[in-house]
């Protein structure tokens, strides 16, 4: 999140080698920077979006002529935060483990996280300047965003990849046990992370639209309480949405798993 001008720009605008240059630089100051596979970690613009992958293959979308039509539409307008993932050239006997199933649902995780990590910083900016104070209402849904985001972050880092990650690596001692601990490890994260099912990936994303139209439009809008409002009204009923939809999930599987997750994530 080094360059957040570069990852505005729309897909055609982005100067890869840019960004580049500072994912070698995130990656020589940190531990990484010992790994003897550093360099095999690269950066990658998708040219779809991440809902729009996720609705494909879940397969989801009902009228597949209308659903394609508009995601050319919106992918032409694709910004870089929206299509960066990053990819990892595994060599044998690597390949073995890093397949292209595996390779695929890190990057899924990977592009939700960086969304909401983006979407928070820009809320964050607003947040700062505080030019919010001139308007309580803008107050209110600024916090409700941001605790929305940072509580989501929070829970798919701490509560999910770390422990699952610790779960993955303490139980397998042969190549057979690996690979299975590991499709467990992606499996159970994905899910845990809400990217398994097509309508709360929809849902989360309408949400993230939200607070991006809310960021992008601070300025404008701040004396605008109508436009507050309205954007309010949809962000509350967003997180309707999404928490009857883990109602829904949780009373037909019989799992407490979207019902913890709804309240990790403060959803009312």
């Amino acid at each position: 999140l080094a360059d957040d001008e570069e990852l505005k720009l729309n897909l055609e605008d982005v100067r890869l080698h840019r960004l580049e240059s500072f994912l070698d630089l995130a990656i020589r100051s940190s531990l990484l920077v010992n790994d003897a596979l550093k360099d095999e970690i690269k950066l990658n613009l998708k040219s779809t979006s991440l809902t729009d992958f996720l609705s494909l293959l879940l397969n989801i979308d009902q009228d597949i002529s209308a659903s394609s039509k508009k995601s050319e539409s919106q992918n032409r307008n694709l910004k870089a935060c929206d299509a960066l993932t990053l990819k990892f050239d595994a060599q044998w006997p690597l390949s073995i483990i890093f397949n292209r199933k595996v390779m695929l649902q890190y990057e899924i995780i990977f592009r939700r996280l960086l969304q909401c990590k983006y979407v928070e910083k820009l809320l964050s900016q607003c947040w700062i300047s505080r030019k919010f104070r001139l308007n309580p209402l803008y107050s209110l849904l600024l916090h409700q965003m941001l605790t929305f985001l940072k509580n989501y972050l929070y829970f798919a880092t701490a509560e999910v990849i770390e422990p699952n990650w610790h779960k993955f690596y303490a139980n397998f001692s042969t190549i057979d046990q690996a690979l299975k601990s590991h499709a467990l490890f992606l499996d159970d994260t994905t899910k845990d992370c809400l990217l398994t099912d097509g309508i709360l990936v929809q849902n989360f994303q309408k949400i993230l639209d939200i607070c991006l139209k809310f960021a992008r439009k601070f300025d404008e809008n701040l004396d605008n309480t109508t436009k507050v409002e309205d954007l309010k009204f949809e962000f509350d009923g967003s997180q309707m949405n999404m928490l009857q939809r883990m109602q829904i999930l949780s009373a037909s599987s019989k799992e407490r798993l979207y019902t913890d997750i709804a309240y990790r994530l403060d959803l009312k």
